[in-house]
């Protein structure tokens, strides 16, 4: 049960980094294909794991969050190693909060979304769900 809290928490401070990070952008689908636009998995990987989604590229083309161009300048690419895969630190220090670093260098980060990508979805939509599309809404108990 601990730890299924411990993920559920680090998936609820990640999606509320995503949102703030993401101009609090609502996804009605969780993947774009059937709508011709970006869905939230397209747009998650992007910003929390570039690693995944073609650094390179995606710093070419500045895709990447505005906040990384207007930091890197105060970082020297370094790398970590963290469940099987290599992850900027630049990158981590230079966009997440600082209790999201380790999280994001060891790739706990990643292992949680890989393994529970619908509920980062869920989470994110959360707000919205409530304030936006239950707004008003009346409920009926039932017995």
């Amino acid at each position: 049960a601990r730890k299924v809290k411990n993920r559920v928490d680090r998936i609820i401070e990640s999606s509320r980094f995503l949102q703030e990070i993401n101009n609090t952008n609502v996804y009605p689908r969780f993947t774009g294909k059937t709508t011709g636009t970006r869905g939230f998995k397209t747009d998650a990987i992007r910003f929390l794991f570039p690693e995944r989604g073609g650094f390179k590229t995606l710093e070419a083309h500045r895709s990447l969050p505005g906040v990384y161009y207007e930091n890197k300048e105060n970082f020297q690419e370094k790398k970590a190693w963290g469940n099987d895969l290599w992850w900027r630190t630049d990158y981590t220090r230079a966009v997440f909060p600082e209790h999201l670093w380790q999280l994001r260098d060891t790739g706990t980060l990643w292992r949680d979304f890989e393994e529970a990508p619908l509920l980062f979805y869920s989470l994110y939509n959360l707000k919205y769900f409530f304030d936006v599309l239950l707004k008003d809404k009346q409920f009926i108990k039932i017995k």
